[in-house]
């Protein structure tokens, strides 16, 4: 379950444009450094990871990697997306889990995109979803209405707990913060999209919440 659960929010991630563009941004600079078939060089293990994700590897041609804010240049930024998400959910895994309810009329906000990363004393200045790797970092998302995990280093103890009214107003405005910063967006893109489908019945997460809450009943 922990597995799934965070496979499921490291390759949510891919639906923000924002975590998308900033890919192509470093990587326009990268091509630039070091050249175009040093570059493919590099690129070619991002490929492979996300060939074994959704099941074929796509065709990159010469000129998607001078124009990366192109149409077909989006499979540069898509591929290196699954490629972070494959090391993020890793680096999910490592931290403690603490599945927090509410059993109060106050209610965990829901959202599309419901991660927000939190770090105190952490200097981060890449892309959002590498800031994971801070050692003070504290990630929260609401799961559901009456459900939240919180995920840090340290400083927690993994399990089961009951959320109070504090705690729940706090992760509340960092999901909404987080909704703000990274919007979602759908887009038409055949690649994504055939990933989608191939599981679009894969609902982890709900099935996992269903049995702990009942557990903790």
């Amino acid at each position: 379950d922990r597995i799934n659960l965070a496979k499921f929010v490291a390759f949510i991630q891919t639906r923000v444009p924002w975590f998308r563009s900033e890919i192509d941004k470093m990587a326009a600079e990268h091509i630039t450094n070091v050249g175009l078939e040093e570059a493919k060089r590099n690129f070619a293990s991002s490929l492979e990871t996300m060939g074994k994700i959704i099941g074929f590897e796509p065709k990159v041609q010469d000129n998607d990697y001078q124009k990366l804010m192109s149409p077909r240049g989006s499979i540069f930024s898509l591929a290196q997306t699954f490629d972070a998400a494959n090391n993020f959910y890793k680096q999910l895994l490592g931290l403690k889990w603490r599945f927090l309810f509410s059993s109060t009329s106050i209610k965990y906000v829901t959202s599309d995109n419901p991660i927000y990363y939190y770090s105190e004393n952490d200097q981060v200045t890449t892309i959002q979803g590498d800031s994971i790797i801070g050692e003070n970092i504290e990630v929260t998302m609401p799961l559901s209405k009456k459900v939240a995990l919180v995920a840090k280093r340290k400083n927690i103890q993994a399990g089961y707990g009951d959320a109070t009214g504090t705690s729940i107003k706090s992760i509340n405005k960092r999901t909404v913060l987080g909704a703000k910063e990274n919007i979602y967006t759908s887009f038409n893109d055949g690649t994504f999209m055939k990933f989608v489908h191939k599981y679009k019945d894969s609902r982890p997460y709900m099935a996992m919440v269903r049995r702990k809450m009942a557990h903790h009943k």
